[in-house]
């Protein structure tokens, strides 16, 4: 059994066991994190509850809501946590407040609901200055339909030299520069980054097929087929299905362009 959190505060001890209980979890210790989790949500009162709803929050799985009670369920969240005063959960919610009206083509709520995130946001930033926070306030407000705001973002944070020298920083802010402004020496320095690093494969496939896109509309199709066959590697792993579907086309694209009618039809698919 996990021991006592020695010296914590009264109320604080259950804020201990789930911190202890998260970092469990990112070490794959499932063991730890289930003992941990469960002296947290075991106390009564406020931060119990309080506790509760955040584990509720880890477990979660918005597939099990249909939109109207999910959108039910982050309003009820809302609630809580704005009686709370927790800026950072706030944040969370309405930025899923804001994708929720984003997909559902209520373009107007989802930009109020992400003023919303932005002032929690900022709130945030200013005791706890990250680059982070500043990527996703973009990469929202560019799916709103807001471009040259969010392009105004990253570049101011494509002039902060500190975040930049962070390669999953640089690799995310130089890629959505070539998203707004159609930068390609923006998405050259993106692929140069990741092709040097191991750590954030998870974007090489959009950027490959950007630069394969790059290639096709300058007709060199040597190197379009080239980063075509690069993206079709962790092309599946896209998360966004529009990422997934831009990737998908180019690599088709790029298989007709060689004459490769085997490669476009199974990339069509």
């Amino acid at each position: 059994e996990a021991a006592a959190a020695p010296g914590a505060p009264d109320g604080l001890e259950g804020r201990v066991h789930f911190w202890r209980g998260r970092v469990a979890s990112r070490r794959g210790d499932e063991e730890g994190r289930r003992s941990e989790m469960a002296l947290a949500a075991g106390g009564s009162g406020d931060e119990a509850e309080y506790l509760r709803r955040r584990m509720a929050w880890l477990e979660e799985d918005k597939t099990g809501f249909s939109n109207v009670g999910w959108y039910r369920h982050l309003l009820d969240e809302i609630d809580y946590y704005a009686a709370r005063r927790d800026s950072v959960m706030l944040y969370t919610r309405y930025v899923e407040l804001t994708d929720l009206m984003r997909e559902a083509g209520f373009r107007d709520r989802a930009a109020a609901y992400l003023a919303l995130a932005d002032s929690c946001g900022r709130a945030i930033a200013a005791r706890i200055p990250f680059p982070g926070m500043d990527i996703n306030r973009a990469c929202l407000l560019y799916e709103v339909g807001l471009k040259e705001e969010a392009g105004e973002v990253f570049r101011r944070l494509s002039g902060n030299a500190a975040a930049m020298a962070d390669p999953s920083v640089s690799a995310l802010v130089d890629y959505n520069l070539y998203s707004v402004y159609g930068d390609t020496s923006a998405l050259r320095r993106a692929c140069a980054t990741l092709e040097s690093s191991t750590d954030y494969y998870s974007l090489y496939p959009i950027v490959s097929a950007s630069v394969a896109g790059e290639a096709l509309r300058r007709g060199d199709r040597a190197e379009a087929a080239l980063y075509a066959r690069r993206a079709r590697q962790g092309v599946e792993a896209l998360g966004q299905a529009d990422h997934r579907l831009m990737a998908l086309r180019v690599i088709a694209e790029a298989a007709e362009a060689s004459d490769d009618a085997a490669a476009a039809a199974r990339a069509y698919k």
